[in-house]
Order: C-alpha cells, then structure tokens, then sequence
C-alpha cells in the first residue's frame, strides 16, 4: 500500500514538472540562428542528436543546421555512416538553402561507396555550399574497420571524381580536397569560383596547366595548397593580387616555381625526397618575409646563400636540410628569425646576420614544423633542441659559437630522456671564462633523470645568466641531492627570494627543495600586506607563522613592512604581539601602515556586523621596544601613535637614515627631539601630521632631504642643516606662507614649494630669498597677483603650475635652462631629479583651450629674450583647439628654434593636424619630432605638412 501511494506521488509530481517545463520553455523561443550558434560548438553527430532532443523546436531546427560533419571515425560500422549522411542531407536540402559546411571524410571499401557520395554531393551542391572538405581514402577493406573481407583491394578501387556542378558553386569560400580526381569539365567550363579563398588539394593528379587554370579561375584566392600531389613538374602562378600564402610539398622532382603575386607573404616548399632544388623566379613577391623550406640547396659552395637570393625580403626562415657540405655560411642583412635542423656541428656554422633576433638550432624533426607565426620572438634569443648526445665537447663548441659576436642575450635549452649526458664533472677544463647572458630557460621533458642536476651544475659553470629559469615535465623530487644549484649559500637564496612580489610566490619557489624551504625561515624580508590575503583570519594566520619562523633563528630582520585596515580591536593585540616579538632580535627597515576604517569600508573583510566603527577604534600605540632598536635604519609609521616614553627614554637611533611620519600626532618638542635623537637622519618626512606649529631642526650635519606636508597653518620652519640638498613644503590647504630661516643652508639647490607666497606686490620673489643658492623649483601656487614676476641668478629648472597668461611672466633667470609652463596637476609633482634637462627647454602641458590668442601670447612671451632654443608642447584630449585656420593673423615673423617636440596622447582628432600647421606657422625650427600615443592614420590628408 505504501509503494502504491509513493508511486502515486512520484507520478503525480513528474506530471506537474512536465507542465511547468512546458509552459517555460523559454529554450525553445530562441532565434534560429542562436541556435545554429549554439550547436556549431558540438563535435559529433552523436552529441548532435543529443542536443536535438531538448524540445521539438530544436529538432526541427537540427534539420536546418547548416555545418554537415560526417566522418567515418564516428560511427561503428559503414552502414550507420551512409545511413546518417543521406538522412542528413535529405532533410537539409528540403530547405532550399547553402550549406555553411560540408566535411565528408570515409575510408572507401567498396565501389558501391561512391555511388552513394555522388548522390549526396550533387544534392547538396544544387543549393551550394560555402566551405567544402572531401576526404576519401582507397583502402582495401582490412585496413579499414568494420569492412567485410570479401569486399575489392584497394589497388581495384576507382577514385571518386569530383562532380562537374561543383564548378558552378559561386558561393565556395574554402575547398579542400584528398584521394579524388577533379571535375572532368575542369578545363573546358570556366568554373564560377568568384568568392574562392583558400583552396587545398592534397594526394589529387595535377599537370602545370591545371594549376595555372585553377589559381586564374579563383580571382580572390588568398591561401593555395598542393600536397602529395602528382604530374606536375613547374608551379606557375603570374599576376594574382590577393594570393597570400603558397604550401607546395611534392616527392618527385619539381623542376621550376614561378611566382608573380605583389602580397604574397608567407611560402612553403618540402621536397620530402631531397630531390634536389628547383630553379625558382620570385623576384616580384616584395612581400613574401616568411619560407618554409624542405630541402636541398644547389650542391656547391655558395648553395645556401644562392638560396637565399630567391627571397631578397625574408625575415623568417624555418630550414630543414641534408646539405652536405663542411661548413654552412649564410648570410642575410634582413633575416630576424632562423629555424634550422641540419646536421652540423657548431664550429661548422657561420652567420652574418645583424638583425637575427631568434636562432633555433639544433631543431629536431618534432620541432622543424614550428609556424613561424607561432614562435615566441624573444630578443637576441637562441633556443636548442639537441638530439644527439650532450658533452663536454658539445658545451665547448656552443661556447665558442656565442663568443662569434652573434649578439644572442638569452639561451633556451630542451633537454629530452633520449639525450644521453655523458660525464660532465670535468666540464671545468673549459678553460674559458662564462659567457654572460640576460637569462636562461632549461626544459627537462618526460621522465626524472640524475644527469639533469650534473646538467643545470654544467650550464652555470660556461654561462653567467641573469636569470634561470627551470622548467619541467615531472616533479625534481631528488633534484636537492644532485645539484649544486640548491647549494648556494643562504645570502645568494635569500638575494633572490627579495625579488618575489607576494607571499604566494615565495611559497611556491620555497618548495623548490627542502633545503630552499627550510632557507624561507631565515629569509630576513618579512613582507605583509592585507591586500595579498583573501580575509583577515589568513593574514594573521600567515603573519604569526612566518614571525614565529623567523624570530627562532635570534637574528635582525633586514625589513618587516605590515600593511593592514584595522577593522577589530583583536587585529591591535594580534599586531602588538608579533612587532613586540620582531623587535627584541632587531629589525633594518619598519614600515608600519596601520588604518582605521570600518568594516563596510574594508573590502573583503569578514568581521561582525556589530564590530566597532573606524571612529571608536583606538589607534595603535608603538612598542616602547622600538626606541631600543640600535640596528633600524629606515623607519616608516602611518597612522599610528609614537611610543609613550619617547620623551622619558632617550631614543637608541644612532642608525637611523630615513624617518617618514605620516597622519601621526605630533608637537613641537617632539620633531626637535627625533631629529637630535638620529645623528646620521638623512632623509626625514612628515607628512598629514596634526599638532605641530614649528619645525625646528638645530645643527644637523647628516640631513640633506626634509618633506614637510601640512592641511592646518604652519607659523615658522628653522632648520640649521649645511648639507641639506632637496625640501619639499606642501601647503595643501594654502593657508599661507609660514616664516622660513634657512639661511646657513647652503646647499640647498632644489625646492618644491606647493602654497601662496606672501600677498604682496614682490612675494614671490620674497618667498625665493629663502633660498640664496636654489636651481631647481617646482612652484605649485594659486598666487592671484596681476603679474608674476621672478628673478634669479641661479635658477635653472623652473617647474610652475599657476593661473598666468604668458604676457603676465616676467622672468630675469639668466641661466635658466628648463622651464615647465601651465604644468596641469598630474605633471606638478615631478621630481627634479626625473627630469630630462634640455638645453635651453621650455615645455608647455597646456591644459585649458588653445586658440590663435594663445599663440599669439606664447609667441611674444619667447621674444623677451629668455633665450629658449627648444620647444616641447604636450596636447591632450581634453583641449579644444579652437579654430586655427586664421593663424596667419599674427603678424609676427616666425620665432626660430632648434628643435621642436609634439605629444599627443589618448586618441586621434583632425584637430591636431591643424594644430602642427599652426606651430610651423608661428615658429621656424631647424627639426621637428611628434610623437603620439595612438597612429596618425589620417594626418597625411589633414596636415599641409606632408603637402
């Protein structure tokens, strides 16, 4: 009873699925060709039919399906095959429509095969098809399964001949066929292959004039293809203008190749017998840069090189040859890839080939098929296959080949089992000094070997690269026993652990082997950063782990930076914990970035919902600890609090270089006191920090850089420092100039001053008697007199961001040699020190409208004598040129200059055309470079430049 009332329930519930799938078939409501889309990605017919049962629509719509995809492989006898493909191309045809697609490919057994295939193909053809692929192969029917063994050999087959309406086929884009004979009509009726443009005929009878017919029938044919084809001894093609790629192999003798195709690019010539050379007349292919050649050059001294004459463009070449001779010398001034297998030592080869950028040699058969265009062009890249076995003496003389001045920086070598390495321990009698290389690239393939180790230990001792990298198709499970790679001493492990980026890369090389594992311990650069970690409970969970490590081996740390958006007040204690414990062993380098924002403000964070908010969060106070840390040289906090007996306990700094404070509390006393408390400071930053009115620094002798940014006013800055070099003030609220003393300095040459110098008729260059001996400013300022006028006699690079028209600067700088004006925001911050130095520069980053007003202000603004010789103008999108078309108006005479510059970035516009013709017009430069960060497409047309 039970079961039956289940049964029930299961039917009753089955029922009420169906009719809710029904009435939301929203599958079967999508458009026709969505659908074709969608099956065009199904790789058999089994999985087609599969498809077709998903709603009735898609049955239907099966029938229209326009790619037809038929081969023997896929089914399980001959019958089934035959049986489906007339199905198939029965219900397409009642459509009335072209194929996309037609790929027939059958193992013939019995003549009866070919009745069917006519029958199907003739169909099909009437509506026409757009790609065609026919594959049939006379097999005898135990070389083919599931062919009965009374059925005829193959040698008693016929071959299927194409029929004659394919030539009426106007709609053929692709044509491939295997193993037939081509329409008997061919030469008669001039086939209708108008929108032909690949065409591949492989294991197919040709003569020389079938070929030239064919190629002058397809007037569109882009990419032609003759394979294992028989009958022809000359390849003619004369006068095709879209002809791109030419494949001919044969194995019997071709005597000659003629080419006359202006795009032809890419060319592929196997003489897979070694038959020898055919005469070849390619002298009008200006285009043809990528060959292919299989084969034998003619057999005297020069045969290679007089090969190369054929193609007086080639930039790829992949050579795969018997030549015979003692040495191979080639020679191409505009060769830039080379792929050779042939059976040469490497004494026995010699280039002349300056602009070889890849050279693959020795390049077994698996590897000599490479595509050019799928070759990764590394610079000055060598790259080796070796297939016989691997020496001292083969390591000798791939040394002496890079020492031939062949300019390769980087080597790649892959190392198969079938190699033997014989002993290299004795590879130090190679008595010459490491070759240095940019980097090497090792690939071991297949299986484990304990030669691989002696091999690697072998490279290193002849090359000196760079970089290595160790590539492998098994693990190197003993890989730590057997080299000496994984000996280095621990400062070489730890120099290259420093060049990973995150934890997770220093993960990966730590499992390298176990000695590089147990190094990661000891490895003094202790890196955090919240942002590298998918939630808190992993970043804390990998900071105590690796501190703990760490902190066992009783030795300094070289740098600990600790990134974090404090978000619980559990992440101080965790925090205190682990700097506390760092701290007591000594650390280098600190960089503490501690920031209190609220949970919704932390991405991917996942504390409570109810945890406290950024405003009640305490801030961090720094370990009392830290003042005791005699080793620290550079210290970095932000958003922190200093120690709370900084001002009881005299500070142990006395190595200490680099301090930077930032958005922490600070007085007085206590910039007075850090500054007296670090004898050898150098460089000392402060930056968003709150509660200081001064900044006094006595008697310095070590400080040359100071950077003091503030958003609330600043009364006075003093500092008594003689070898101070560089200060940076930003005023970011422009509250006023404070009151400056920095008369004993007098090394100090650069300045970046961001505020308001004193609102008076000569504040300016009031604010610059601060700086007797400045040569180099960048004044950010919103300075509202009417004029700025600026004088100095040592000022040489003047970087000024302001609101001035060029006719309101006044500038008596004599030996100004660069001076940057309007400097928009994003220019304002450039160091000094990045910047290029020009002789007597001026660069503009203009950044409103430019009209033939500014023109004119700019032209009259060079006049006043300041000298300038060069003329650098940046143009962004974001400018109008405002019609320019009446530039002759400015009566002036064209202002002279050696050289002038363009820049124009982001995106093309007409207008920049017109802007070139309007500089020309205003000034007379003796050179003149643009440079732009898109193509100039069009400037040709648009600029009278170029007329």
């Amino acid at each position: 009873m039970a079961e039956t009332l289940a049964a029930t329930e299961s039917s009753i519930l089955f029922n009420s699925v169906y009719k809710i799938l029904r009435d939301m078939d929203r599958i079967s409501q999508l458009p026709e060709s969505v659908v074709h889309h969608i099956l065009s990605f199904l790789k058999t017919p089994a999985h087609l039919v599969r498809m077709s049962v998903l709603s009735k629509t898609w049955f239907h719509l099966t029938a229209s399906f326009p790619i037809l995809d038929f081969s023997i492989g896929d089914f399980r006898s001959r019958e089934s095959f035959f049986k489906y493909v007339e199905y198939t191309i029965s219900r397409f045809c009642h459509h009335n429509i072209p194929a996309q697609k037609l790929r027939l490919i059958k193992f013939l057994g019995e003549p009866a095969d070919l009745d069917i295939v006519d029958r199907c193909l003739k169909r099909l053809l009437r509506n026409g098809v757009k790609k065609l692929v026919i594959y049939l192969h006379n097999f005898s029917d135990d070389q083919v399964s599931g062919s009965d063994s009374d059925s005829p050999s193959a040698s008693d087959m016929p071959r299927y001949r194409l029929p004659n309406t394919l030539l009426s086929v106007s709609v053929l884009t692709s044509l491939t066929v295997f193993g037939c004979e081509l329409p008997s009509s061919l030469m008669l009726d001039a086939p209708s292959f108008k929108s032909l443009i690949k065409l591949k005929l492989d294991n197919v009878y040709l003569n020389d004039e079938v070929i030239t017919y064919l190629v002058a029938s397809c007037p569109l044919l882009r990419v032609f293809k003759i394979r294992g084809c028989h009958g022809f001894k000359r390849f003619s093609v004369h006068g095709h203008q879209h002809l791109r790629e030419v494949d001919i192999s044969f194995d019997t003798p071709v005597e000659r190749i003629d080419i006359e195709a202006p795009n032809l690019s890419e060319l592929t010539i196997a003489d897979e017998e070694f038959s020898g050379q055919p005469q070849m007349n390619l002298a009008s292919c200006e285009k043809l840069t990528s060959v292919y050649y299989e084969g034998c050059p003619l057999p005297n001294s020069n045969g290679v090189n007089d090969f190369l004459s054929n193609f007086p463009f080639i930039e790829n070449l992949v050579f795969y040859t018997t030549y015979s001779r003692d040495n191979l010398n080639l020679s191409s001034h505009s060769l830039k890839t080379l792929v050779l297998s042939a059976d040469f030592d490497f004494d026995e080869i010699e280039l002349s080939t300056p602009n070889l950028g890849l050279f693959i040699y020795p390049c077994s058969d698996r590897h000599s098929g490479l595509g050019i265009s799928h070759l990764p062009h590394l610079n000055a890249c060598m790259r080796c296959y070796p297939y016989d076995s691997i020496s001292i003496l083969w390591f000798h003389k791939l040394r002496l080949f890079l020492d031939k001045e062949n300019g390769f920086k980087a080597l790649n070598l892959y190392i198969c089992t079938d190699q033997q390495l014989i002993v290299l321990e004795k590879i130090q009698e190679i008595e010459l000094p490491p070759y240095e290389l940019g980097h090497i690239e090792l690939h071991f393939e297949h299986e484990e070997s304990s030669d691989h180790a002696a091999f690697v230990d072998a490279v290193l001792c002849c090359f000196r690269p760079r970089s290595l990298t160790l590539r492998s198709s098994f693990p190197l499970n003993d890989f730590e026993e057997q080299s000496d790679l994984v000996k280095l001493p621990e400062s070489v492990v730890h120099h290259i652990l420093s060049f990973l980026k995150t934890p997770a890369h220093l993960v990966r090389m730590s499992v390298l082997s176990k000695t590089w594992f147990h190094l990661t311990a000891s490895f003094p650069i202790l890196d955090f950063s919240i942002g590298d970690f998918r939630s808190r409970e992993s970043f804390f969970k990998y900071v105590e782990y690796t501190i703990s490590r760490f902190c066992h081996h009783n030795i300094p740390a070289q740098k600990l930076r600790l990134i974090k958006f404090l978000g619980e007040p559990a992440d101080l204690d965790i925090v205190d914990r682990c700097l506390k414990r760092l701290l007591r062993n000594g650390v280098k380098k600190l960089v503490i970035y501690l920031h209190n924002f609220s949970d919704d403000q932390v991405s991917g964070s996942d504390s409570d919902s109810d945890s406290p908010s950024a405003s009640d969060m305490p801030r961090y106070r720094l370990p009392n600890t830290l003042l005791s840390v005699s080793v620290l040289t550079s210290l970095t906090v932000f958003g922190c609090e200093l120690p709370s007996s900084l001002m009881l306990d005299a500070p142990s700094f006395k190595s200490l270089i680099k301090l930077k404070l930032d958005n922490v509390y600070l007085n007085d006393e206590v910039i007075t006191y850090l500054v007296a408390s670090c004898p050898l400071l150098r460089v000392f930053k402060i930056r968003g920090c709150h509660g200081f009115k001064r900044f006094s620094v006595h008697g310095h002798q070590h400080l040359r850089e100071v950077d003091i940014s503030f958003d609330t006013p600043v009364e006075r800055i003093d500092i008594e420092a003689p070898n101070l070099s560089e200060l940076t003030i930003a005023d970011e609220e422009f509250s006023g100039q404070p009151q400056m003393n920095l008369a004993s300095c007098e090394k100090l040459t650069s300045v970046y001053y961001e505020g308001s110098p004193l609102p008076n008729s000569n504040g300016v260059n009031d604010f610059l008697s601060n700086f007797p001996f400045i040569e180099n400013l960048v004044f950010y300022t919103t300075y509202s007199r009417d004029n700025l006028n600026l004088s100095s006699h040592s000022l040489r690079t003047l970087v000024l961001s302001a609101d001035f028209d060029f006719d309101e600067i006044e500038l008596s700088t004599p030996n100004l040699g660069l001076f940057i004006y309007p400097c928009s925001d994003r220019h304002s911050g450039l160091g000094i020190s990045h910047l290029p130095h020009l002789n007597a520069c001026m660069r503009c980053y203009p950044y409103d409208s430019i009209s033939i007003l500014w023109f004119h202000k700019l032209r009259l603004f060079l006049d006043k004598e300041n000298g300038f010789k060069a003329l650098n103008l940046y143009i962004c999108t974001d400018q109008q040129l405002i019609v320019l078309e009446k530039i002759q108006e400015i009566e002036l005479p064209p202002y002279e200059l050696e050289h002038i510059e363009l820049h124009f970035e982001h995106e093309e516009s007409s207008d920049h055309a017109a802007f070139v013709d309007a500089v020309l017009c205003c000034f007379r430069p003796r050179s003149l470079t643009l440079r732009s960060s898109f193509p100039l497409n069009d400037f040709e047309e648009q600029s009278d430049l170029v007329k």
